[in-house]
């Protein structure tokens, strides 16, 4: 069991590498660069990893005054006797702060509220839709899907949503 699990865990990482080279991390990076990034690190790593071991990955992708940035954190926090940052919110948040301008939250959050369907297909708003909704993490299921379902078009469009919802999730509604 244990030879699987490394074998695994090279697997996971070599296709992380394949995927994350895109997104090396410097101090000038667009904020769109950002969050798909940190996306990419949340999504790929198992629940087996710990938060260190996000971090010590994350870490590798940082370049330049992105890396200069993290030793200087991690210098200040030996300094006040904190330690290393041993959870992946406090990471992130650190993270973000950093790499995002402080007014980005509140654009994404506008840009999703002046969305529309407008011309574009079902599937392409639901796109749009999912790039701003994780400015909205308080936000309950049902809450999104009204959201949703309330900037579609037409009637059609909902009909088209409630299916593409169905098909994802394995359910079957009754007409």
């Amino acid at each position: 069991m244990y030879l699987l699990s490394l074998a695994v865990d090279k697997k996971l990482e070599k296709m992380l590498m394949n995927v994350v080279t895109t997104y090396y991390i410097h101090q000038n990076c667009k904020p769109e660069e950002v969050m798909p990034f940190i996306s990419i690190v949340e999504d790929f790593f198992p629940s087996k990893y710990t938060d260190a071991d996000k971090i010590k990955i994350t870490v590798i992708f940082l370049k330049d005054k992105a890396r200069v940035w993290f030793d200087i954190v991690k210098k200040d926090r030996e300094n006040q006797g904190l330690g290393p940052i041993a959870s992946w919110s406090t990471f992130k948040e650190l993270f973000l702060h950093q790499f995002l301008p402080d007014n980005y939250g509140e654009d994404m959050r506008q840009k999703l509220y002046d969305l529309k369907q407008g011309c574009l297909l079902v599937i392409q708003f639901n796109l749009e839709f999912d790039e701003h909704i994780v400015y909205f993490p308080n936000w309950g299921e049902s809450d999104i899907i009204e959201f949703f379902i309330r900037n579609l078009k037409d009637s059609k469009s909902v009909l088209i949503a409630h299916k593409l919802y169905d098909e994802a999730y394995g359910l079957e509604r009754s007409q």
